[in-house]
């Protein structure tokens, strides 16, 4: 059962990077791939470990499934619809997990009232509120639970362009003039804004 899972957490490594690679929305495939794998597979194969070594302590089970969760989250990374959906589902997750993991060292459970009331609140509004921004519509056309379309950026309208291009905006006849005064206003003395001529001429 063990063997079958650290292959099986391989798999996931692999998969991970190569989705990575063949994603059109990934920036950085080599760097983000090599981040979550350093991630994926010592917690897997460490958790085995520790199923393997202490059998009655949870914390090894935490550990996998802490990796397995991470390798979840990078479904997102696909370029079809349905493992995006679900991997944008799960984006949230490891910063739970890894709370979770924090807390729950080293016999892998929460001891105290108020840990699992706040491991509790973190998967509830890493899931909770994620599937709420997924249904307004985050995460773009391949999101399958979105009920709202993604708002679109405001288009520029005549009257922010005009103030964006002032220069163009006036005519030229108003232009040289004030383009011709700006040095004057600016240097303030005339030993200023002919740098060339000493002090001593004026």
């Amino acid at each position: 059962m063990l063997w079958a899972l650290g292959v099986l957490g391989c798999a996931a490594a692999g998969a991970s990077v190569a989705l990575a690679f063949a994603s059109d929305h990934v920036s950085e495939p080599g760097l983000q791939a090599a981040l979550l794998v350093w991630i994926i597979l010592p917690y897997i194969l460490a958790g085995l470990v520790a199923c393997w070594r202490r059998p009655e302590s949870r914390f090894g089970p935490l550990m996998v499934a802490a990796g397995f969760t991470i390798f979840l989250s990078t479904l997102q990374w696909s370029n079809e619809a349905l493992p995006y959906t679900l991997g944008l589902a799960f984006d949230l997750m490891p910063v739970v997990v890894f709370l979770h993991v924090f807390l729950a060292f080293p016999g892998g459970r929460l001891e105290r009232h108020s840990e699992r009331i706040l491991v509790a609140a973190g998967y509830a509004a890493a899931l909770g509120l994620q599937f709420v921004k997924m249904a307004l519509g985050a995460g773009g056309p391949d999101n399958l639970l979105a009920v709202l379309a993604e708002p679109r950026p405001p288009t520029p309208s005549r009257t922010s362009s005009y103030w964006r291009s002032p220069r163009s905006a006036w005519p030229a006849s108003v232009c040289s003039p004030l383009a011709a005064a700006v040095p004057v206003v600016r240097c303030g003395a005339p030993s200023s804004c002919l740098s060339t001529r000493s002090p001593s001429a004026w």
